[in-house]
């Protein structure tokens, strides 16, 4: 998900303290790039271009609204502390009723809570598991959306499902390491699955020991490791 800068005057670039009233343009939604996990189709939006000159992100935020609404588990990149909060910001600004619930994986956490990375952005983390690249933008991008530009506007689209790409290799790459990943058979009927993707392919290695108790431990072919919720007598 990508946003429109909020445009202001100012006396100065550096450290600046900018008031309320020097605010020309607040920042609106420009566009997002969504899927579902393991479909090719890839679900996107961006501002029109006369959209992007009036800042009326209405239509595109009630589309986005439809799709969470649907969503169990939402997976992003930095999604907790930036796209969700910006997202509700634009709900709550049309008058919209909060989402249904969801699980939230977000990668960026779970890449600082588990790894060492040099760097822990989405497009570093691309690179270390070499995987493909984001597109190359700057902020020029930007500057022609806000314009109502077509092709830029076309182009901050591409942008935002090439990250909607890397985001699922990321996590598939990842989800055997994240921490408190959502019980995916809690979904489903059956519960003779692999918590973490739903496969049936895993082994017992073990057990698992607690306080009191050891429960058999298993490993899926994904890498996932889980115990049972059934203890050894």
């Amino acid at each position: 998900m990508e946003t429109l800068p909020i445009v202001a005057y100012t006396w100065g670039v550096w450290e600046q303290n900018i008031n309320s009233i020097q605010v020309i343009k607040d920042w609106c939604l420009l566009s997002y790039s969504t899927k579902w996990l393991g479909s090719s189709y890839i679900m996107s939006d961006v501002l029109l271009p006369e959209e992007a000159i009036s800042r009326d992100d209405s239509r595109m935020t009630k589309n986005l609204w439809s799709l969470i609404e649907q969503a169990d588990i939402i997976i992003g990149h930095n999604s907790k502390r930036f796209d969700i909060k910006k997202i509700n910001t634009r709900f709550w600004k049309h008058n919209l009723p909060k989402p249904s619930s969801y699980k939230h994986i977000d990668t960026l956490i779970s890449a600082r809570q588990v790894f060492g990375l040099t760097y822990n952005k989405l497009d570093f983390i691309a690179e270390f598991l070499e995987i493909q690249k984001k597109i190359e933008t700057d902020f020029e991008l930007w500057e022609m959306c806000d314009r109502g530009n077509k092709k830029a506007l076309q182009k901050m689209r591409e942008y935002n499902e090439r990250d909607a790409e890397i985001e699922e290799i990321v996590y598939l790459n990842m989800r055997e390491w994240i921490p408190n990943h959502p019980n995916l058979s809690a979904y489903f009927e059956t519960k003779e699955m692999c918590p973490v993707c739903m496969g049936g392919n895993y082994k017992e290695i073990g057990l698992y020991t607690a306080t009191q108790k050891q429960y058999p431990e298993f490993r899926c072919e994904c890498g996932a490791v889980w115990h049972s919720n059934k203890s050894i007598k």
